[in-house]
C-alpha cells in the first residue's frame, strides 16, 4: 500500500533522462483504479501536460512502481513522450483520446476485459494494440455492455476528491485526506479520514467498498456508518507500517470483512 500524496512531486525518469514530475493520478469511478498519471513537463516541454500509465514504469508485469532515489523511472523515451497524443489541461479526459493513446503506446485497453486492467488484474503491457480482444467475450452483447459500463464512469483527480467532506449516516464526518493505493493492481483500497479540517485532529481508514456514493457536484462521499462508530474506530498513522494486527481490528470494529461487496456493487456516482 502506498500513500497518494508521497508519490505526488516525485520527478519522473525517462530512459534518457528527465521529463518533470507526477503532479495528479487519475482513477475511474467504478472500479476506483488509477488509470492515468498526470506529469508537468516543466521547462523540457513548457506548459504541458502528459499521461502515462501504470503499464509505463519500469517493471510493467509486475505492477510495482519502484522508487528510485526518490525518482519514478518509467520505460519510455523523451522522443516516445514528446509525441504522445497531447491532452488539453483542466479538460475531461475521453474515451475517443482513451483510445487513441492506447494505440500510441501499442497496450492493451483496460476496458476490453473483465478484470481491473481488462484482461488482467494487474498491468500487463502488451506489445501491439490488440483490437481482437472483444472477440474472446462470451458474447458480442457482452462486449458492448462492459464498455457502455464503463463509459458511464469517467475519470477522477485525486487531487481533486482529496479535501471532499465525508457525510456518515447521522452527521458529517471530516473530510477525505489522502488514499492508500494497492501497488499491484493499482485499486484504491482506503480512504484516509481527517476528522476535522483545521484543529488537531485523528485520522481513520475507511474501506472503498463501505462509500455508498460520491456527490461529484458537491463534493461529498457518503458512508454506510455512524459518526460514532467511526469516532471509535482504531485511529490510523500514516507514519507506520499498515500491519495486518491494524486490519484486523479494524474490521473487526466495523463487524465487517475485507470485500463484502462484489465488484458489481461497489459505490456509484451522481
Amino acid at each position: 500500500m502506498i500513500l497518494a500524496k508521497n508519490i505526488t512531486n516525485l520527478p519522473i525518469e525517462a530512459k534518457d533522462g528527465s521529463i518533470g514530475q507526477l503532479k495528479d493520478c487519475l482513477f475511474d469511478d467504478q472500479h476506483w483504479t488509477l488509470r492515468y498519471f498526470v506529469a508537468d513537463t516543466g521547462k523540457w516541454l513548457p506548459g504541458r501536460k502528459v499521461l502515462l500509465s501504470p503499464l509505463h514504469f519500469d517493471e510493467p508485469e509486475s505492477g510495482i512502481v519502484p522508487i528510485i532515489n526518490d525518482r519514478l523511472p518509467v520505460s519510455l523515451t523523451k522522443e516516445q513522450i514528446k509525441n504522445s497524443p497531447p491532452i488539453e489541461d483542466n479538460m475531461p479526459v475521453s474515451r475517443q483520446y482513451e483510445v487513441e493513446f492506447a494505440r500510441y503506446y501499442q497496450h492493451n485497453a483496460y476496458w476490453n476485459g473483465p478484470y481491473f486492467w481488462g484482461i488482467s488484474h494487474i498491468p500487463q503491457y502488451r506489445a501491439t494494440f490488440d483490437t481482437s480482444t472483444e472477440e474472446r467475450f462470451e458474447s458480442e452483447v457482452a462486449h458492448k455492455e462492459r464498455v457502455q459500463e464503463i463509459e458511464k464512469s469517467s475519470l477522477r483527480s485525486i487531487n481533486e476528491v482529496i479535501g471532499y467532506k465525508i457525510n456518515a449516516q447521522d452527521d458529517e464526518f471530516g473530510h477525505i485526506h489522502d488514499f492508500l493505493i494497492d501497488e499491484d493492481y493499482w485499486r484504491i483500497h482506503y480512504l484516509i479520514v481527517d476528522s476535522k479540517k483545521w484543529l488537531p485532529s485523528q485520522k481513520y481508514l475507511i474501506d472503498i467498498d463501505w462509500i455508498k456514493s460520491f456527490d461529484w457536484a458537491n463534493q461529498t462521499a457518503t458512508v454506510g456508518l455512524t459518526k460514532k462508530m467511526i469516532q471509535e474506530a482504531p485511529e490510523f498513522d500514516s507514519t507506520l507500517p499498515l500491519e495486518d494486527h491494524y486490519i484486523d481490528r479494524l474490521y473487526d470494529h466495523y463487524g465487517l470483512r475485507p470485500r463484502d461487496l462484489p465488484l458489481s456493487h461497489h459505490a456509484s456516482s451522481k
